[in-house]
């Protein structure tokens, strides 16, 4: 995702962070794991006052399941955590496999390569992307994405959610641990159980949020083990918060979640032989973060560029 860094000045923020800078306008948070309250409660608070984030859980992330020794540590998973409870957003504990728009992988078969449709690669169609939002009425070409979740929204009084990107109609909840392996497309197969409807796969949640932290910003100092700890260390780094405790937007927010981390893989939206891209996938970022930050020109000239 190269592409972001030609139009906005990037600031990465480490796994350890303990603020997030003053000058920061759009907050992107892309399978993060493992955030200790005091980073949730930063977070909460930078959305209160500016209002602007992108964020891409994933209940089976291959790509992190493949950097960690066992897929079951848990780092395949990412979710939106005490934040989604507040906002009444809530990412599907298993996988979602989708078989009409099942991409097409290489497997070994009886001693040959053959072709076959994986159901859990899913080119989503522009036909299942919103044709009334910014982000995703510009696209023309698929979105290629790898095991995604399901966003289900029970928004309290205040927000709205509306899909952008849904499933077809009859797709099939697959368990995370094993769709985060090497599952073969004959056992995705085996293990499908189609839904009565469609699933969201991407939304925009807009409106006035609450904190989840109504009571102030937890207690706890920011560290990987608090019971590792040394206790007569005192320089552990506590939550540096920017201004008053917030319990509401100070203006309304607009999120984008999208349940799915893979789409940012060049390996699922870019031809290794040509380096063309093949997906709308990094359209779709760039289109979210032009809206973010209000660049309603910047879309349209994008829009009528091709993807």
């Amino acid at each position: 995702m190269q592409e972001i860094s030609r139009s906005y000045e990037i600031e990465p923020i480490g796994s350890t962070f303990t603020s997030i800078p003053e000058h920061v306008d759009i907050l992107i948070l892309a399978h993060v794991t493992d955030l200790s309250l005091g980073q949730a409660y930063l977070i909460d608070q930078f959305l209160l006052d500016r209002g602007r984030a992108l964020i891409l859980v994933d209940p089976a992330s291959k790509a992190a399941a493949a950097a960690s020794i066992l897929a079951e540590d848990g780092r395949a998973r990412s979710d939106l955590g005490i934040l989604g409870e507040t906002w009444g957003v809530r990412l599907s504990e298993n996988a979602v496999a989708d078989a009409p728009h099942a991409l097409p992988v290489t497997v070994e078969e009886n001693g040959r390569i053959v072709e076959q449709s994986q159901p859990l690669f899913i080119g989503v169609p522009t036909a299942l992307m919103a044709r009334d939002d910014l982000v995703t009425a510009p696209i023309s070409r698929r979105i290629n994405i790898g095991a995604p979740g399901a966003l289900e929204a029970f928004p309290p009084d205040g927000l709205s959610f509306r899909a952008l990107i849904r499933t077809d109609e009859a797709p099939s909840f697959i368990d995370a641990v094993e769709a985060s392996g090497e599952m073969l497309p004959r056992d995705v197969l085996r293990a499908y159980d189609a839904e009565d409807g469609q699933l969201v796969l991407a939304g925009r949640l807009s409106g006035s949020l609450v904190s989840a932290f109504p009571d102030g910003p937890p207690t706890e100092q920011i560290a990987d083990d608090v019971d590792e700890a040394d206790p007569e260390d005192n320089s552990s780094p506590e939550i540096e918060a920017d201004g008053p405790h917030l319990i509401s937007s100070r203006e309304p927010a607009e999120l984008i979640i999208i349940a799915d981390v893979d789409l940012l893989d060049d390996g699922f939206y870019i031809d290794p032989r040509s380096g063309a891209p093949v997906g709308g996938n990094a359209n779709l970022i760039l289109n979210a973060i032009d809206n973010l930050a209000g660049g309603a020109d910047l879309l349209d000239l994008r829009s009528r560029a091709p993807d």
